[in-house]
């Protein structure tokens, strides 16, 4: 008898050694837009967040990089922006609400309406989805030679919260006379640290 029990529990401790396969985590879950499953949480890239990687992350920054006028008034009210008849000396002023100092652009001299103009810059903007953030962009004829004050010409406003969804590595805000007088397209790149 003491054989058999012997016996038995020998039967029962080498089937309870026996060794399962392990859990696969992962086997069940889908991670979107590149994320990769670890021990069953999806891992996203750092422009991407959710349980699954599907919703977009907050940009921890927005770099401009280029500025494009593609159309600006040829005149003011009836007179040429500089007192002769030269064509307007241009430069962009950036602003943004919570970014300062204010980024002067170089100036083109003698700028034809009739063509585009690129200004490479490098401003950036910190957190700007935590906010309304907004970049004006506000064109200027230089008259530091002839009177000493530069000529307002137009603007247009970048409010970043129209874009944060798309998040477009390309901007296009049209021209319209008597509303901002302001045509321009503009580069920037949104930033995931």
């Amino acid at each position: 008898m003491k054989f058999y029990l012997f016996s038995f529990l020998i039967i029962i401790a080498l089937f309870a050694c026996k060794e399962e396969p392990p859990i696969d985590l992962c086997k069940n879950v889908v991670c979107n837009n590149g994320g990769i499953c670890n021990s069953g949480l999806c891992d996203c890239p750092s422009e991407f967040m959710g349980i699954a990687c599907d919703s977009l992350a907050p940009a921890s920054a927005i770099r401009i990089s280029k500025i494009f006028i593609t159309d600006f008034l040829e005149r003011e009210t009836f007179q040429h922006w500089d007192s002769s008849t030269d064509r307007p000396d241009i430069f962009i002023r950036l602003t943004g609400n919570g970014v300062s100092p204010a980024f002067n652009t170089e100036i083109q001299q003698n700028a034809n309406f009739e063509e585009e103009y690129e200004f490479d810059v490098d401003w950036r903007i910190d957190h700007p989805e935590t906010g309304a953030y907004s970049v004006t962009f506000d064109l200027f004829d230089d008259d530091t030679e002839d009177d000493g004050i530069s000529d307002y010409m137009g603007n247009q406003v970048f409010f970043i919260s129209n874009y944060r969804n798309e998040k477009p590595s390309t901007i296009i805000f049209p021209f319209v006379e008597d509303v901002n007088n302001l045509g321009i397209k503009i580069e920037l790149e949104w930033i995931f640290e």
